[in-house]
Parts: structure tokens; sequence; C-alpha cells
């Protein structure tokens, strides 16, 4: 085998050492931020709390990733069939149906107010 041939080969074996180091490096890393992301998921999951009508409500109280707005007027305390319930941020006060799911953010704020009803019917 001539000199240069046994120099590539040599090089080729080493590249693929290195190859295979980072190969293994790269799954380690890979393993570390997925056992980071689910502590993130638990300490969030831990602390999820969302405000009614400025009022803090935390897991204990009723609150889940997913809510429906039946259940979000319910943590204050007004009866669905009376509620309107909205998104309470300067962009956006959009009304959430009774039965429709939202997906909860972290600290997110809503507005629960009852619908006027005068002689049976709603105003």
């Amino acid at each position: 085998m001539p000199h240069d041939e046994h120099h590539q080969t040599h090089d080729e074996a080493e590249l693929r050492r290195e190859l295979g180091e980072l190969e293994r490096e790269e799954k380690e890393i890979k393993r570390e931020e997925e056992e980071i992301k689910r502590e993130l998921e638990e300490r969030e999951h831990q602390d999820l709390h969302i405000f009614v009508n400025r009022r803090k409500f935390e897991r204990g109280d009723g609150v889940k990733r997913e809510m429906t707005g039946r259940e979000i007027a319910t943590l204050v305390g007004v009866p669905p069939e009376n509620a309107v319930v909205r998104y309470d941020l300067p962009h956006d006060k959009k009304e959430i149906g009774l039965d429709e799911i939202v997906h909860i953010k972290n600290g997110e704020h809503f507005l629960v107010t009852r619908k006027i009803v005068e002689g049976g019917f709603v105003a």
C-alpha cells in the first residue's frame, strides 16, 4: 500500500471516529434538552394560573390547560347561563362561547360579566 493511500485511510478512520464522537455528544445534548423541557413543563404545570375579573385563580381553584367558557365563568360564581366570557386583553376582548375550549396560557386574563335580563328576555 503506497504511503498516500495509508495516510488517506488513517484520515478516514480519524474522521469516522470524530463523527461518532460528535453523534454521541449530539445525542447527549438532545437528552439533556428533553430533560430541561420536561422540567419546565412540570413547573409551568404546577404554577398554572389565570386572572378572571382581575382575581387570580390557580390549579387548586380548578384552572386547567384547557377550559371552556362555562368553567371560566364558574370560577367567579357567575351562573353560566347568565355569563358573557371574554378575553381581557388590550387588543382582544373577543367573546368566548360557553362550550368553546380555550387553551390556557399561564397568566392569561379573562373578563366575566352578567347578561342583563329584563322581564325574562335578554336585553
